[in-house]
């Protein structure tokens, strides 16, 4: 039996840092906090930012091909209007770094020359996007205006990885709606088998990416870590229409990405100045499902009732009279709910009436026909009747025993190669998960985004019988904040707190009354959720329970400073909490 609680969170630094005496769990997090603030003041050399976010740079020259220093570059997002003023440098490069992903606009303007602009420019997570300017000769007054709709290469950054848009997270079809399936969209991503599915729902089975294990993938949703560190899968599969585009890495990227060979990063829609929004429900049910191949004749097709509905909105805060939050604060909210009620056709072993009262014949079990069963008290074979069948006297039946066979077991009702009893057993899945985001500029110099994602999920599993089913609770918390300050039109610096907490719990058929005094127990009290150990039945017995939980704070500052200067990061920070049954607590620097 596995242990009956485990608890695993992860908290990291990718920096030196002095090991200190053992603390508290919650004084420790105070301190970690502040370590991240305190530390990123630390120049160290990178190339580009850990986090969900994206990078625009250029250079501008005149009509010969010379330089232009001291120009004013406007880098906009069409969608919220939020804008970076920037001068270029004597290199005549400007950058503009730590930009959410969405559709901008730059401009730069230079007395003596003619305004450009540069239309349509879309930015993806983790992209670093070139746009280069040719001055011409004239007045600021005269504008120059270019939709750039072409193609965008990467061709400043030595990261191999694939962007997945948010055109094909909504629009391509999934099954279940889980963003985990778009994974394989990358070229080496194939499913590999494993537990992770058993062990936490909608998360998928060991995913290999590039001919890696599935222990090497890393999953950052926002900039902060979502990994499940018990099962190395994301903490919760959040909704495709929260989601505004991910990307995934699997080669030459930033040293300061960590715990993880592939990195997975996601980042969730904000709020624009236009109120945009959705409704869906996707069904299935019996009347246009497939009878199971295991599920034939006279059997009922077994029933399916699914439902996936849910809604996103987002858009600027707007209260009548109070305040006008266009340009300035924004919103997103969405919610994702799934119900299945459904029976799956469920086939094994059954014990046959002769063998429940004691009867056996070893050929129906033991190839070996000199097979014998013995006496474990007179180390004797038991006696046989006249078909030869060896016979345990009920006498020797524990109360256990008798309890089993009068409860445990079904009458077998099929004649099949490879089991001889078949059923339709309940699967039920209920799920909620709802995640909501602020963005607010404060002022010219400083802009905030909170998130909260809140994920529930209920599965009860199915099984020969009732004594046999499993039941599985997952409660997931994970809520981040994010703040950007800029210094100066080249030197700004963004710090990213996020906090996880995801429970699995998994229990077997919960224990009543009527079981306790079966059992032959009295004055005992009933504890909640007691349960059974979750059994399994084959050709032998089996059983296994168990839980985990993952507790993560992650926190990352980042400085970014004119281009081709020193930049500061420090991050991913995590400390990894791993508690087992009975309880110990491991820390992990």
């Amino acid at each position: 039996m596995t242990p009956a609680c485990r608890t695993s969170g992860l908290y990291s630094l990718v920096s030196v840092v002095n090991r200190s005496p053992p603390m508290s769990t919650r004084t420790l997090k105070y301190v970690l906090v502040l370590v991240t603030f305190v530390l990123s003041a630390v120049t160290t050399r990178d190339a580009a930012a850990q986090n969900t976010t994206g990078t625009i740079t250029g250079r501008l020259t005149d009509p010969t091909g010379a330089i232009v220093s001291g120009a004013k570059v406007t880098v906009r997002n069409t969608g919220t209007s939020g804008s970076r003023t920037l001068t270029t440098d004597s290199s005549g490069d400007f950058t503009a770094t730590l930009l959410l992903p969405g559709a901008y606009m730059v401009t730069a303007e230079m007395q003596g020359f003619k305004t450009e602009v540069r239309n349509g420019i879309t930015l993806q997570v983790d992209q670093t996007v070139r746009v280069d300017m040719a001055l011409s000769i004239g007045t600021m007054d005269e504008r120059i205006e270019v939709n750039a709709n072409s193609l965008t290469l990467d061709t400043d950054s030595s990261s191999i990885g694939q962007v997945i848009d948010q055109k094909q997270v909504t629009e391509l079809p999934l099954n279940g709606r889980s963003f985990v399936s778009l994974l394989f969209l990358e070229p080496g991503a194939v499913q590999t088998g494993g537990e992770q599915s058993t062990y936490r729902y909608g998360a998928g089975d060991a995913i290999s990416i590039g001919g890696g294990v599935s222990a090497s993938n890393s999953y950052t949703l926002d900039g902060t870590t979502i990994t499940d560190t018990s099962y190395v899968t994301p903490a919760f599969d959040i909704s495709v229409d929260a989601v505004q585009e991910f990307k995934e890495q699997t080669k030459t990227y930033s040293a300061e990405y960590g715990f993880g060979a592939n990195q997975v990063n996601l980042s969730t829609k904000s709020g624009t100045n236009s109120l945009h929004g959705s409704a869906f429900e996707f069904i299935r049910n019996t009347a246009v499902d497939a009878r199971n191949y295991f599920n034939v004749y006279p059997q009922p097709v077994a029933p399916l009732k699914q439902n996936q509905f849910g809604y996103s909105l987002g858009g600027p805060i707007l209260i009548p009279h109070i305040y006008n939050g266009r340009n300035k604060t924004f919103f997103f909210a969405n919610f994702e709910g799934m119900r299945i009620r459904s029976q799956q056709t469920v086939t094994g072993y059954m014990p046959t009436s002769d063998e429940l009262n004691g009867i056996f014949q070893t050929s129906s079990f033991n190839p070996n026909p000199n097979a014998t069963i013995i006496d474990p008290l007179t180390q004797l074979p038991f006696t046989t009747n006249a078909n030869g069948a060896y016979v345990i006297p009920s006498t020797r039946f524990s109360r256990l025993g008798k309890l089993a066979a009068a409860e445990l077991f079904a009458p077998p009702n099929a004649t099949a190669a490879g089991y001889n009893y078949s059923t339709n057993s309940p699967f039920t899945v209920t799920s909620n998960q709802q995640t909501y985001r602020i963005d607010h500029v404060i002022g010219p110099k400083d802009s905030i985004f909170g998130r909260t994602t809140i994920a529930d999920v209920y599965v009860l599993n199915p099984a020969l019988t009732k004594y046999t089913t499993s039941s599985q609770n997952q409660v997931t918390r994970n809520y981040q904040l994010t703040e950007t300050h800029i210094f100066n039109p080249n030197l700004l610096n963004q710090v990213r707190v996020g906090y996880l907490e995801a429970q699995v719990l998994r229990l077997g058929y919960q224990i009543t009354q009527a079981d306790a005094a079966a059992l032959g127990f009295s004055n005992i009290f009933q504890m909640p959720d007691a349960n059974y150990p979750v059994l399994g039945l084959s050709a032998g017995l089996a059983q296994t329970s168990g839980s985990s939980a993952t507790q993560n704070l992650s926190s990352v500052a980042a400085r970014e400073p004119a281009h081709g200067q020193p930049a500061t990061r420090v991050g991913p920070l995590r400390l990894h909490l791993l508690h087992a049954w009975p309880p110990h607590l491991q820390l992990r620097l």
